[in-house]
Order: C-alpha cells, then structure tokens, then sequence
C-alpha cells in the first residue's frame, strides 16, 4: 500500500507505529537532517538512526587501467571455402551406363 501512496490523490498515507515510537521517529528526524547536511548518509529504521559516513575512496569502483597494444592491425582471418558440388555424392556411373548400353544394342 505504501509503495502506491503517490497514487492516491488528496490522501495521506504513512506508516502505523505506535505512539512512542512515532515521537521518537520526530526527535530522530531532526539529527537526521543535520547528519545528512554534514554530507553523511543517514536514515531511520523503526526507531533507531542509521548513520553511514562517505567513503572518498571510489577508486575501488574504477577499472583498472589497461596497455593498449602496440600493433593494432591483425592478420585477416583465412576462410576456407569448399565447392558444394565436391560434398555431394556423385551419382553411381555404373546405373547411368547400363540404361545406354541396352539402349545401343
């Protein structure tokens, strides 16, 4: 339900917890916001603040540079190509010469 809020028009909708947590969620939210203006990431989960400090070391996420090689041009592939008419099998010249033959004589 809460995933399709922003479908609702002229509704509210949010989250049921109880009472103490819900006043505990309201003081979080304002050390929230000042973590975050801090430029640290920060969230609440029930009612506990999640605090996660940035990382400046995005290197790890970086790929490694690489050496282009020095000689870019590759020998042309050789294909080899057959005669379709090789692979077939040839007629048998013993049937096709007997049928002349008896014709001749």
């Amino acid at each position: 339900m809460l995933r399709h809020k922003k479908k609702f028009k002229n509704t509210f909708v949010s989250e049921d917890y109880p009472k103490e947590v819900q006043e505990k969620r309201k003081e979080l939210r304002e050390r929230m916001l000042e973590k975050r203006k801090k430029g640290n990431f920060a969230i609440i989960d029930y009612d506990k603040l999640v605090i996660k400090e940035k990382t400046l070391n995005n290197e790890k996420r970086k790929r490694q540079i690489s050496a282009s090689p020095k000689n870019n041009e590759q020998p042309r592939k050789q294909y080899v190509t057959t005669n379709a008419f090789d692979l077939l099998k040839g007629r048998n010249s013993s049937v096709s010469s007997t049928k002349h033959e008896n014709k001749k004589q």
